[in-house]
């Protein structure tokens, strides 16, 4: 239970009118609800609320960003090399999020959602393409286990979704391919 928890269960009127009986007399609340609003008014003095609200919708509207490549990007992943992907509505461009071209420089701390920490906006995108839209896509939308699903992400998204082996795994595959190779051979004669 979070300890404020309590505040969204309480009547918005009743803490309203104890706001108002606090600008008019403070001594007269319960000193908890007196310090309660010495602290929203220090917030709201000190800072800049208006400028932070458009920032905190925007940080929300990366979020939903985010979760647009995971559940959509492998119907933007380059395949086949033959013909033009079907296009497919909406896209993912950032228009469609809410967010615009100026806001490709700004920083964001929803970067940290997928492993590279508060990085401005086009940082993320590459990362997000990198990982979900290059010639191999994850499609992983449809799992309910939230534990696979973070799963997945936390060995996808560090590495943008690219692995990197050393020589001697390298040639290990090599050997485990041989060998299917050779017993499909095997099973055709058979």
């Amino acid at each position: 239970m979070d300890k404020l928890e309590y505040l969204g269960k309480g009547e918005i009127s009743v803490i309203e009118n104890l706001y108002n009986q606090y600008l008019k007399n403070p001594e007269s609340l319960e000193k908890s609800w007196k310090k309660f609003f010495e602290g929203f008014e220090f917030a709201q003095k000190n800072f800049d609320t208006k400028a932070g609200g458009k920032l905190f919708d925007k940080e929300f509207n990366v979020i939903n960003l985010i979760e647009g490549y995971r559940r959509r990007g492998h119907l933007f992943t380059k395949t086949n090399p033959v013909r033009t992907r079907r296009k497919y509505t909406p896209t993912l461009d950032i228009e469609n999020f809410g967010l615009s071209e100026k806001d490709l420089g700004t920083i964001f701390q929803a970067g940290k959602k997928i492993g590279i920490g508060p990085a401005p906006l086009k940082e993320i995108i590459n990362h997000l393409r990198q990982t979900y839209c290059r010639s191999i896509g994850a499609e992983y939308g449809f799992i309910r286990d939230p534990k696979v699903v973070s799963w997945l992400q936390n060995k996808m998204e560090p590495v943008k979704n690219t692995s990197t082996f050393t020589p001697e795994e390298k040639k290990h595959f090599y050997f485990l391919l041989k060998q299917a190779v050779g017993f499909e051979g095997f099973i055709h004669k058979k």
